[in-house]
């Protein structure tokens, strides 16, 4: 796990500005006990961080960071934040998100140590998409947000847990658990916390056509090993995500991504026949197929083909 240290101030700022932003640091008048330090887990498109300044109180000024989401969340002390001009939002335990087009005001009180996700605008945007098929995500705002409610920072923590897990093995995640794990903290965030997201843009889409829905179940056939989420397939059939959707209940009575996991798990069963226990495992097989949990992938092969991925695995 990558570490940043350092004992001066100066030294600090040009550390982390290569991590966030430029930003502008103010010491606290307390005794002199700055130590910077950062722990970095760093995967394409989503970094997770641990980072604290030590005993002093230390504000931080960024300029707008427009090009990545934020959210913040205090592992011991407390933290304040605020919009230049507007009364300091306070937190000991839950976590803040930022989309980073303001100018912010940040303090780490009593030892103060935060837990950062940090997510790449591109990545963000086409998560929203592809979660949503919503087309005009720079909408999307989130000014200083706190959860919603305590079952809503709970929700956000577990997300986090879950994300520290992943990112901090020695192998990368493959890349359908990468797009999954991106979508899921993006989920996240638009459930939780306090945003402008809404699901009713106003607008009209087509309804989709059977052939429609041919194409796209023959580029799903086709990329079902690639990272590809609602608007690829969207854009693949020559419809907008949302009527892609509709065309999928209609004539399927299902989904495009429910169809995307289902022809997934079929090619997972299939590579589980054409292998040996002596050259792979249940885990290898489920994770490079998507499927991150493996005792919910054993309960969806179970209730697809009625039969134990290690069986089939064995036979």
């Amino acid at each position: 796990m990558p570490v940043l240290e350092t004992s001066e101030p100066d030294e600090a700022v040009d550390l982390l500005t290569g991590v966030y932003c430029p930003h502008r640091m103010l010491l606290g008048a307390g005794a002199p006990g700055f130590h910077m330090r950062q722990e970095e887990r760093l995967v394409r498109g989503i970094r997770m961080m641990k980072l604290t300044y030590g005993d002093e109180d230390v504000g931080v000024e960024p300029v707008p960071f427009d090009d990545f989401v934020l959210v913040m969340r205090p592992l011991a002390g407390r933290l304040s934040a605020s919009r230049q001009g507007d009364v300091p939002v306070q937190t000991r335990r839950h976590a803040l998100a930022f989309d980073g087009r303001s100018r912010y005001r940040l303090r780490w009180h009593e030892r103060c140590q935060v837990g950062n996700v940090v997510i790449d605008l591109p990545h963000f945007e086409r998560a929203v998409a592809d979660l949503h098929g919503t087309p005009d995500v720079r909408s999307v705002r989130i000014d200083i947000a706190e959860p919603a409610s305590d079952i809503a920072a709970e929700r956000w923590t577990a997300v986090e847990a879950l994300l520290w897990r992943e990112l901090g093995r020695v192998e990368p995640p493959p890349p359908l658990v990468h797009g999954q794990l991106v979508r899921l903290a993006v989920a996240s965030i638009l459930e939780n916390f306090a945003t402008t997201f809404t699901l009713d843009d106003g607008r009209l889409h087509a309804t989709g056509s059977q052939a429609a829905v041919r194409r796209a179940v023959a580029f799903i056939e086709n990329s079902a090993a690639e990272d590809v989420g609602l608007t690829r397939i969207a854009e693949a059939a020559g419809l907008s995500a949302r009527g892609l959707q509709q065309a999928f209940r209609r004539h399927l009575d299902t989904t495009p991504l429910a169809y995307l996991r289902r022809v997934r798990l079929d090619h997972a069963h299939r590579e589980l026949l054409a292998s040996s226990p002596a050259a792979t495992t249940v885990s290898r097989i489920a994770t490079r197929w998507g499927f991150a949990n493996p005792g919910r992938f054993a309960a969806e092969h179970r209730r697809e083909f009625g039969s134990e991925p290690k069986d089939v695995l064995r036979s």
